[in-house]
């Protein structure tokens, strides 16, 4: 089956995507390099014919600053990966099982890196998360049998980007809701406003307030850059870019856009017509 590759070019980082089926598509981070496990690698450690044999890497790993990727079509079973070969040191685990096999990857100081979900073959195959090392989520998304799902690209930005048009009709104008789920027990408000500031309020269900600031927003390369007054709002940055993303101008969600992507899981707010808690 031919290989198809290309390169996205975003703004003094690149982000890259490499597709191929079977096979993988990630997004390179600024601070995690990217790397494969070999299959020569692999020792059988133990024997289990009801639940699956366990094996282990015997790659040697020093850093802590690498997303590993498993080799496709492995035996079913449970796999590790050590840091400096120490047991005692969790680099990489992976649970092949099947349909519903999923990877673990750790910082040097046991703190989560990542979080993933595979198919059958070893490919990317559902939700893929992404952790600093002060455990923030950086990055949150979907995949499907090896490909970073559409919406979380920048192809998709360039269709459904509709922040120019929105800003200038002043249709972009108005209150934006980030409402929680089962997987994000969250509140947050952020109110547009055509001079040119913003508001951000974090609260609670009962509307008490856990972080709040003012701050001003400019429209850049087709971009919102929110800039917020109090730097504590956003536990990364005091600034935020994000796209006013709608089809055909209708139903916007304001999403924030950074250097890995549409981060949908964690900021996809509605638009609508009053804030509930906060007001200017």
């Amino acid at each position: 089956m031919l290989n198809l590759h290309f390169l996205i070019h975003m703004k003094i980082k690149f982000c890259i995507f490499v597709f191929f089926l079977p096979g993988f598509a990630f997004c390179q981070y600024p601070d995690l390099v990217f790397d494969t496990l070999s299959r020569s690698d692999i020792e059988l450690v133990e024997i289990d014919i009801i639940n699956g044999n366990n094996y282990r890497f015997l790659t040697y790993i020093e850093s802590d600053s690498n997303i590993y990727l498993m080799p496709t079509l492995i035996a079913t079973g449970y796999y590790e990966a050590y840091y400096h070969n120490d047991s005692n040191q969790l680099a990489f685990a992976y649970y092949n099982f099947g349909k519903k096999s999923y990877s673990q990857q750790f910082y040097s100081d046991g703190n989560m890196k990542a979080d993933s979900e595979y198919d059958q073959f070893g490919n990317m195959h559902g939700l893929h998360v992404v952790f600093d090392r002060n455990g923030e989520e950086i990055w949150h998304a979907d995949y499907w049998h090896g490909g970073i799902e559409l919406r979380h690209t920048k192809r998709y930005l360039e269709v459904y980007n509709y922040t120019t048009e929105l800003i200038k009709s002043k249709k972009a104008f108005g209150c934006y809701i980030f409402k929680p789920t089962a997987m994000r027990e969250r509140h947050d408000e952020i109110s547009l406003n055509e001079d040119g500031s913003f508001s951000f309020h974090n609260y609670k269900a009962d509307c008490d307030c856990n972080r709040h600031s003012k701050g001003r927003w400019k429209l850049e390369d087709g971009l919102l850059r929110l800039s917020a007054d109090n730097p504590k709002i956003w536990p990364n940055n005091k600034e935020k870019t994000f796209a006013i993303i709608s089809k055909n101008g209708r139903n916007p969600l304001l999403v924030e856009y950074s250097i890995y992507g549409l981060n949908w899981y964690a900021s996809e707010y509605y638009k609508c017509k009053k804030c509930s808690c906060y007001q200017n």
